[in-house]
């Protein structure tokens, strides 16, 4: 997360921390341009079922799910074709994120780029 430095009422500098939409004006730009360093959808679906214990490691898998997904629009379909959004949402369901946490938070985040048609 970028923090921005601002001036309070008394002049002194304090740090503010960026917008959501900042956050991901960031993301999205950092990812233009760069699919070909992304995973492909296929591999991250299978990482996505290896990385169900770790919470940091399935968070990054769904965010870089995302990612790939708004990059190449096309390969949404996968997900359903080969079961990612079931193996994803198995490991939610299961201990240590149990529907919820960072893991949690990056699919609910990534949720809607996955549903847009």
């Amino acid at each position: 997360m970028a923090v921005e430095l601002v001036a309070d009422s008394s002049g002194e500098r304090a740090e503010e921390p960026d917008t959501k939409e900042q956050e991901e004006d960031r993301e999205e730009a950092a990812t233009e341009g760069n699919e070909e360093s992304l995973p492909e959808l296929l591999d991250l679906i299978d990482a996505a079922e290896e990385s169900a214990g770790n919470v940091d490691a399935l968070a990054e898998v769904i965010r870089n799910i995302g990612r790939r997904i708004r990059a190449t629009p096309g390969d949404r379909d996968l997900l359903s074709d080969f079961e990612g959004i079931a193996h994803i949402c198995k490991a939610l369901a299961e201990p240590p994120h149990s529907w919820g946490g960072q893991a949690m938070l990056a699919f609910c985040t990534t949720m809607p780029d996955i549903c847009r048609t």
